[in-house]
C-alpha cells in the first residue's frame, strides 16, 4: 500500500502528467526522490482514469470538487513548515480512494498485466483489455452505469440452455447503441470445454457477442454495435458451468462526447513505415480558445494515393481530429450523414442514422476519443478525397488535439510532401461587395486558396476594429465543410471566419452583431480559408464599424433582408401576412418615445418602414431587446432610401405583462408595426 506522500506524487505524475520538478514542489521532496515515490508497475494511470471517468467530474465540476476537497483537507497553517506539510497531505487526500481502486484492479504493484496497445483500423474488432477503464462487474454482479462516454440503457439476464427474446430501446437523436456480454465461464484449465458466446439474431442480421468473464477473465476487449433499438433472439452457446447464465448490457452514447482527461505521458511513438510523412506536433498555429489544451497543427499539403491512410498513435488520453481536405478521417458515419442532411436543406426531424455496423464508441462527431495511452489506430482516407487506383492527388491534412500536448504522432502512409505557395495574399477589388452597409465600411478584400494554409494579408489595416466576412464560390457547399474553419490571426490572437456562398447572407451577419472581431493591434494579419476538396478560392472581406454619427446614409446600400417601399417582400420574408398588434408612427410619440403592451405568450418582432437618416431603440421592460443586445437595443436602416425591414426583437415568450418601449431619433417619417407571431388571432 502506498504511503500518503507517494499517493500524492503518483496522482500528480500519472493522472495530471506533471513533470518531476512540479511534483517535487507539490509534495515537498527533492526532485530526485520523485521516481522512488511513483510506482513503475503498469496499471495505476489507467485505473485512475477508470474511476475518474465513472464519476464523470469534468470542467467546472471537477474544479469545484477539488477546491472543496482542498479546503476540507488543509487547515490554516500556523508555521511555514506546517503549511508545507499539509499541502502534500491534501494532495494525497484527493486521489486516496482512486489509488485504492488501482490496488483492487491490479492486486497491487506487480499484480496486473500491462494493457497492450494493439494496432487496429476503424472497422476492426477488439483493441485492448478495457477492464481498467471501468468495464467490469461490481461486487453485486451489476455492469457499470457509465464508462467511456456511454450510459447503460438496459440490463437483462440470459439463462443457459435456451434461446431468449431480448429487446432494447432506441437511443436519442442519432446516438449509437452497443452491447457487452458477461458470462459465467468454465474452468480455464479444461481445454475440452468451449468458451461461451452468443449470437443475437436481429431481422436478417446476426450479431456475434463474445463473452467476457464475470470475474474479468477473459476481459472486455471491445463493444459490439447494435441496431438503434429492436429485438431479437439470443441463444447462449458453449460450455457454461451448472446454473450458469450471462448478463447482457446495452449502452447508448451520451450527449457530451467530451475528450478524456489527460492521463499518461508516453513519448516513444512506434517507427513510421517507410514512405510515410510524419506531421510535426510542435508546429502548431493559434486557434480560438474554445477549450483548454486544444492545439491545432499547421496545415500540411501532401500527395497521396489510393492506398494512403492515416495512422495515429497516442501517448496520452485525449481527443484527436484529422481532416483531409476538410473531411474528417476520424469519423464512423455521424458526420457524413449530418452533412448529407444539411445538403438536402435540413428537412425533416433530423439526419438519418449512420450505418449501425460501422459505429465505434470512441469515434464521436469526427473526433477519436482516445482512452488508452499507447494505442495505435489506422484510418482509411474518406472515399470523397481518395484518388482512383494508380492515381495521386494533393490534399490538405489538418490535425487538432485536445489534452494531448505533444504526446501524439500522426503519420500519413504512402505520402510525400507537396510544394504550396503560402506567400502573402494581395488585396483585390470586389465590385459585388457593398462598400457601405449596415453601419460598416469595406476596408479591404483578399482572395485565399481553399487549402487551409495561413497567409499574410498584404496591405491590411493595422488600426481600428475590424469584422471578417467570408465568401465561398457558388459551387462549394458550406455544409460539406466540417473541419477547421477559416481564421484571421494577429500574433497569437485569432478569430474564426464564417463563410457563406451568397454575398447578401454573408454581409447580413454584420447586422446580427455576432461576428468575432479581428484581433486588435499593429502586427501583421494572417488569414486562411477552409480546406475544400477540389480547391478553388475563397474571398475574405474586412469591414470596419462606423459610428452612427459618422456613417454616410446617402452612400449606404439597401441592407440584406430589407426591401424598397413598393416592392414585394422577398420570398424568405418570415412575417409575410402577419397582422400587427400595434402600429406606431410620428404622431404616437411623446418626447420621442412610445410604449406598447405586449402579449405574454409570443415572441416579438417589428416591421419597420423608414426613409432618411435615423435610428430606433427597442427595449422590453427597460432592457435592450434580446436580438439587439450588441447595439444596446438600437436599430437603423443605415440608408436614406425608403425601405421596409423585418426585425426580430425577442424570441423569448414573456410571463405576465410586458412593455415594449420605442425610442426614435432623427427619423421624421417612419412606421413601426409591432408583431407577435404565434399570438392567438395574429
Amino acid at each position: 500500500m502506498l504511503r500518503p506522500r507517494a499517493r500524492a506524487a503518483s496522482a500528480l505524475r500519472l493522472v495530471r502528467g506533471w513533470d518531476t520538478t512540479a511534483v517535487a514542489r507539490a509534495v515537498g521532496v527533492r526532485p530526485h526522490r520523485v521516481d522512488a515515490l511513483v510506482p513503475t508497475t503498469p496499471g495505476p494511470a489507467v485505473a485512475l482514469a477508470a474511476v475518474a471517468d465513472q464519476h464523470a467530474l469534468t470542467g467546472t465540476e471537477l474544479d469545484r470538487e477539488l477546491v472543496d476537497e482542498l479546503r476540507a483537507a488543509v487547515p490554516p497553517a500556523t508555521t511555514p513548515g506546517q503549511g508545507r506539510r499539509w499541502r502534500w497531505l491534501a494532495a494525497a487526500a484527493v486521489p486516496l480512494a482512486v489509488l485504492a481502486a488501482w490496488a483492487v484492479v491490479t492486486d497491487g504493484p506487480g499484480g496486473g498485466p500491462e494493457p497492450s496497445a494493439v494496432t487496429s483500423g476503424v472497422d476492426e474488432g477488439p483493441r485492448t483489455d478495457l477492464s481498467a477503464l471501468g468495464w467490469t462487474l461490481d461486487d453485486d454482479g451489476d455492469p457499470p452505469r457509465a464508462a467511456m462516454g456511454l450510459v447503460v440503457s438496459k440490463v437483462l439476464t440470459v439463462p443457459a440452455g435456451r434461446s431468449q427474446e431480448v429487446s432494447w430501446p432506441s437511443p436519442m437523436n442519432s446516438h449509437a447503441s452497443f452491447a457487452v456480454l458477461w458470462c459465467d465461464m468454465p474452468p480455464a484449465e479444461d481445454a475440452n470445454l468451449t468458451v461461451p458466446s452468443a449470437t443475437l439474431a436481429v431481422g436478417g442480421d446476426e450479431v456475434a457477442l463474445p463473452c467476457a468473464g464475470r470475474d474479468g477473465s477473459p476481459p472486455v476487449t471491445g463493444l459490439v454495435p447494435l441496431p438503434p433499438g429492436g429485438s431479437g433472439e439470443i441463444p447462449l452457446e458453449g460450455d457454461l458451468p451448472p446454473g450458469g447464465a450471462a448478463t447482457l448490457a446495452v449502452y447508448d452514447e451520451d450527449d457530451s462526447a467530451e475528450a478524456p482527461l489527460p492521463r499518461g505521458g508516453l513519448v516513444d511513438a512506434p517507427p513510421a513505415p517507410e514512405g510515410s510523412v510524419v506531421l510535426d506536433p510542435v508546429d502548431t498555429v493559434p486557434v480560438p480558445a474554445y477549450g483548454m489544451e486544444r492545439r491545432a497543427w499547421r496545415t500540411a499539403s501532401l500527395e497521396v494515393g489510393h492506398d494512403s491512410a492515416v495512422r495515429v498513435w497516442v501517448g496520452r488520453s485525449g481527443a484527436v481530429t484529422v481532416n483531409v481536405d476538410g473531411v474528417p478521417v476520424t469519423d464512423d458515419g455521424e458526420v457524413s450523414v449530418a452533412q448529407e442532411w444539411m445538403a438536402r436543406g435540413a428537412t425533416g426531424s433530423g439526419p438519418d442514422r449512420p450505418n449501425w455496423r460501422t459505429q465505434r464508441p470512441d469515434l464521436r462527431w469526427g473526433r477519436w476519443l482516445a482512452w488508452v495511452p499507447g494505442e495505435v489506430r489506422t484510418f482509411d482516407l474518406p472515399d470523397v478525397v481518395r484518388p482512383a487506383p494508380g492515381g495521386r492527388t494533393t490534399v490538405s491534412v489538418q490535425v487538432e488535439t485536445e489534452n494531448m500536448d505533444q504526446h501524439v504522432q500522426v503519420a500519413v502512409l504512402d505520402a510525400t510532401r507537396a510544394e504550396v505557395d503560402t506567400g502573402p495574399a494581395r488585396p483585390v477589388a470586389v465590385p459585388e461587395a457593398p462598400s457601405q452597409v449596415d453601419g460598416h465600411r469595406l476596408v479591404g478584400a483578399w482572395r485565399l486558396p481553399l487549402d487551409g494554409h495561413r497567409r499574410e494579408l498584404a496591405g491590411a489595416p493595422t488600426t481600428g476594429p475590424l469584422e471578417p466576412v467570408g465568401l465561398l464560390p457558388g459551387e462549394v457547399s458550406t455544409v460539406m465543410m466540417w473541419g477547421s474553419p477559416g481564421v484571421v490571426a494577429r500574433g497569437d490572437e485569432t478569430a474564426e471566419i464564417w463563410y457563406d456562398v451568397d454575398v447578401a447572407n454573408a454581409v447580413q451577419a454584420l447586422r446580427a452583431g455576432w461576428l468575432p472581431p479581428v484581433p486588435p493591434g499593429r502586427g501583421a494579419l494572417n488569414a486562411s480559408a477552409p480546406a475544400v476538396h477540389g480547391g478553388g478560392e475563397g474571398l475574405l472581406l474586412l469591414y470596419q464599424p462606423v459610428a452612427y454619427e459618422d456613417f454616410d446614409f446617402s452612400a449606404g446600400s439597401v441592407p440584406p433582408g430589407s426591401w424598397r417601399v413598393g416592392e414585394e417582400p422577398p420570398r424568405d420574408s418570415l412575417y409575410r401576412g402577419v397582422e400587427p398588434v400595434a402600429v406606431i408612427g410620428p404622431d404616437d410619440l411623446e418626447d420621442g418615445t412610445a410604449a406598447v403592451d405586449l402579449p405574454d405568450t409570443a415572441p416579438v418582432a417589428a416591421r419597420i418602414t423608414t426613409e432618411g437618416r435615423g435610428r430606433i431603440r427597442f427595449q422590453v421592460d427597460g432592457y435592450a431587446a434580446d436580438n439587439l443586445w450588441s447595439s444596446q437595443g438600437w436599430w437603423s436602416s443605415w440608408t436614406d432610401q425608403a425601405v421596409v425591414t423585418e426585425v426580430d426583437l425577442s424570441y423569448a415568450e414573456g410571463i405576465g405583462d410586458r412593455e415594449l418601449t420605442i425610442e426614435v431619433e432623427d427619423y421624421e417619417e417612419f412606421t413601426v408595426e409591432v408583431l407577435a407571431p404565434g399570438h392567438l388571432g395574429h
